[in-house]
């Protein structure tokens, strides 16, 4: 019999395989605290990514995704226009795979939810302004999670934040006056 390790690395392969392939019903990839995704898997589903067109959610809390990662991910969300939540918490991003994520931010318009909490490594201020300044040229994030020490990128987070949110609302407002 197989062991359960082989079963989802088995498991891993299959999601890849649906993803590279667009599968239609395939819009959500849950490997939070999977510890069978190895740095080859991580590498591969980026990448199947910035041609997959169906994936909504991609959560990858606790998968060791490091600064390497975050680069790919950054080339990634520049040209994925269906990812609407990606969670990247308690990984091993540094600030500088942090600030290349938050450099997408401007040219990514279907992102509502990133998750940076809780990185192994100390993001530093750099990063900090970075994130701030990726969310004040984003106009579809309205929630991203980070641990900021510095306050005034914290509030430059939430007020983008904020704006995008009141902004989505009245385009939904606006759609249900027009379909009354």
């Amino acid at each position: 019999t197989m062991s359960t390790e082989e079963d989802r690395v088995k498991e891993i392969e299959a999601t890849i395989g649906r993803v590279e392939a667009d599968d239609v019903t395939c819009e959500t990839l849950n490997w939070n605290n999977n510890t069978a995704v190895t740095p080859a898997h991580l590498t591969r589903i980026i990448k199947a990514l910035e041609t997959n067109t169906h994936l909504k959610s991609f959560q990858l809390a606790n998968c060791n995704v490091t600064t390497d990662h975050a680069k790919d991910i950054m080339l990634m969300l520049r040209v994925n226009t269906t990812l609407t939540e990606v969670n990247l918490e308690s990984n091993r991003i540094s600030g500088e795979g942090i600030t290349a994520i938050a450099e997408a931010l401007p040219h990514n318009h279907s992102l509502t939810v990133l998750k940076l909490v809780n990185q192994f490594l100390t993001l530093g201020v750099a990063a900090e302004r970075a994130i701030a300044k990726g969310c004040e040229q984003n106009e579809s994030l309205v929630k991203l999670t980070a641990s900021f020490r510095e306050q005034s990128s914290r509030n430059t987070v939430d007020r983008a934040c904020s704006r995008n949110a009141e902004a989505a609302r009245r385009r939904r407002h606006a759609a249900q006056q027009q379909n009354a």
